[in-house]
């Protein structure tokens, strides 16, 4: 239930970035489940937007890089932080200082 709610989410932002209608950003999105083990990182793309919903756990963050890079993201539009639990936000500092990350978003 928590990853759904989280991939509405995501649409739904994907969907202000890119201006498109959401029928039509929905047929346009690839979304990927990173494993990185105990936590969370999702990638979601969408013609030249890329987001990144959390980062797994601390050490992690090389593991979150190396699958973006295989998939040839250079540059993350956005950057989300769903909840400071260290398993979700450990590996965001390698990402950001790794990749260029336009906008991040986090709760306070």
């Amino acid at each position: 239930m928590k990853k759904i709610n989280i991939l509405l989410v995501a649409i739904l932002v994907l969907s202000l970035f890119t201006g498109l209608k959401t029928t039509e950003a929905a047929s346009n999105v690839k979304v990927h489940f990173i494993n990185v083990g105990q936590g969370d990182s999702i990638l979601i793309q969408t013609g030249n937007e890329n987001v990144l919903i959390d980062g797994g756990g601390k050490g992690k963050g090389d593991e979150v890089v190396a699958y973006l890079k295989k998939q040839k993201v250079k540059t993350l539009t956005a950057l989300v932080s769903t909840h400071p639990d260290a398993d979700h936000v450990g590996g965001l500092a390698h990402v950001i200082k790794s990749l260029n990350v336009k906008s991040v978003y986090a709760p306070k």
